[in-house]
């Protein structure tokens, strides 16, 4: 057991009313926009849909990062995702273009009469790092416990798993618990009277 993970026990058993989230593993990392490294986390006891990219000053995982990158190094450079080169390629079952006999690739004769790709997504107010305006209320989601929440700048709502909201926006909800609590405290008051 390495002492990170002692550290985080010993934590976890002074601060029992706390919950401690454990990271297993370090599955994949990058340079976000303002250029500061994350890392995509495995947390123990929970599934890879609950993985999350944390930036690494947060992370007190020193020796699982070591790890990390030195089986990166080891393993050499990496080719991009498919999500990262785009649709259509790396997919089971896809075939490689072929050059024909006149050296012309097939991509490249049939631009013309292909589909235009689909621009990326806009970015998520958590991909952006933008400050929260309010959480709105919960949602399951696969049976798991969710937020919806408004980011400043935005308009739309995204819905976040109760893990990333925890560990990136411990303080707004904080805020929101307690104004559920003063709302059902008044309408027990307001009950009381009647």
């Amino acid at each position: 057991m390495s002492s990170d993970e002692m550290d985080n026990e010993a934590a976890a058993a002074g601060e029992a009313s706390e919950e401690e989230y454990v990271v297993e593993k370090v599955v994949d990392s990058r340079v976000a926009k303002n250029g500061m490294t994350e890392y995509f986390l495995k947390w123990k006891g929970y599934d890879s849909d609950d993985n999350t990219w944390e930036p690494e000053y947060q992370l007190d995982c020193q020796d699982l990062i070591k790890k990390f990158e030195a089986d990166k190094k080891a393993k050499g450079p990496k080719r991009a995702s498919p999500a990262k080169r785009g649709r259509g390629r790396g997919r089971v079952g896809a075939t490689p273009a072929r050059k024909p006999a006149g050296g012309v690739s097939n991509r490249k004769a049939n631009a013309e009469n292909s589909v235009p790709e689909k621009p990326d997504k806009k970015p998520t107010a958590l991909e952006l790092n933008l400050p929260v305006e309010t959480i709105i209320g919960t949602k399951m989601v696969n049976n798991k416990l969710h937020f919806e929440i408004r980011f400043k700048n935005r308009t739309d709502i995204e819905v976040v798993s109760s893990i990333t909201t925890n560990l990136r926006f411990l303080p707004e909800l904080t805020a929101y618990y307690k104004k559920k609590l003063e709302y059902y405290k008044n309408l027990k008051d307001d009950e009381d009277e009647d």
